[in-house]
């Protein structure tokens, strides 16, 4: 295995394998009053404990393989992560390096999204209860809470292209279904369901031409936020939805499929 340390300031490794794989590790920001998703921890070791030679900060990074998606040493810690969610740190000094690793070889498709993700909003419906009319911000130093929402706090969240670059998601369905857009306006200062200023569609499984395009306030006064855009009396794609639709603990979800939970994330 050959490794090449180029910058201690990107931190970026170049790392051929026996299997002739080539990874990239790099830092890609500094998040300022975030954490990592302590539930995404798959594992925690104290390098001062070990009994291994060479550089630890090395070694933790090659430990990242198969489900490790980041990793981060601190403190002579190592720890890998599954996966990229960040969480609001009751600590507005806490600094998160966030680390990704991706595959060099530009004819393989990435083993990761190009970047980290912060959970923003959740509602969960299980126990039948809905969402708190009006309300925008809920539970903020809970984000395992069923609902929760810092929807307050993410103006400056956006990308250096001035937009905010969500992520929808429904973990229940059959299949990780998930929208991937952009928007410049804050969805929250979208009126009468109108289509988002400088709207960008990446990916998602349906077509965008199936209703979605973007959130924004919702004018069926069900919900804080609806996707759908087709019709002034539809809201589908709901967010903050005030009361049950189509089951006790349901309310609609995507391209008119009723849902329990439904998550946003706004991708770094």
């Amino acid at each position: 295995m050959l490794v090449q340390l180029l910058s201690s300031h990107l931190f970026l490794f170049q790392i051929r394998s026996v299997y002739g794989a080539d990874y990239e590790f790099s830092q890609m920001r500094d998040l300022y009053g975030f954490q990592l998703d302590p539930r995404t921890l798959i594992l925690e070791e104290d390098s001062s404990k070990q009994e291994h030679n060479g550089d630890p900060l090395l070694r933790c990074a090659l430990s990242c393989q198969n489900d490790c998606q980041t990793f981060e040493f601190k403190d002579g810690v190592c720890r890998l992560y599954k996966g990229f969610t960040v969480i609001k740190s009751a600590d507005p000094n806490q600094v998160v390096q966030v680390r990704i690793k991706h595959r060099l070889d530009p004819q393989s498709p990435p083993i990761l999204p190009m970047g980290p993700q912060i959970l923003v909003f959740r509602q969960n419906a299980s126990d039948q209860i809905f969402w708190p009319p009006g309300v925008i911000a809920l539970n903020k130093n809970q984000t395992s809470a069923l609902r929760y929402s810092i929807l307050d706090e993410i103006h400056d969240l956006r990308g250096t292209d001035g937009s905010f670059h969500f992520k929808l998601c429904y973990p229940e369905l059959n299949t990780n279904l998930c929208y991937r857009w952009s928007q410049s306006e804050h969805p929250l200062a979208v009126q009468g369901q109108d289509v988002p200023k400088n709207f960008v569609y990446k990916e998602g499984p349906f077509s965008k031409y199936r209703g979605f395009f973007g959130l924004s306030q919702s004018t069926p006064h069900q919900c804080l936020l609806n996707g759908d855009l087709s019709g002034s009396s539809r809201w589908w794609f709901a967010l903050g939805t005030y009361h049950s639709f189509g089951g006790q603990d349901m309310f609609p979800g995507p391209a008119e499929r009723i849902v329990t939970l439904v998550e946003l994330y706004v991708e770094l």
